[in-house]
């Protein structure tokens, strides 16, 4: 019993989370800047090691 009571609290979660990043303007311009800083740091991060790793490559 407590296992579905459980399921159902993440369901309940979840579904406000999306409507929460979905159906509010404050909730779309977090979700918003979330991706753009989360693309941001990976391809960030693949670059620097692009560089580093082209840099090496020279020496």
């Amino acid at each position: 019993m407590k296992n579905q009571n459980d399921d159902f609290s993440m369901s309940y979660k979840l579904k406000w989370m999306w409507y929460y990043f979905t159906k509010t303007k404050k909730g779309q311009f977090e979700a918003r800047h979330f991706i753009q800083v989360f693309l941001l740091i990976t391809f960030g991060s693949l670059l620097l090691d692009l560089i580093i790793g082209y840099i090496c490559h020279i020496k």
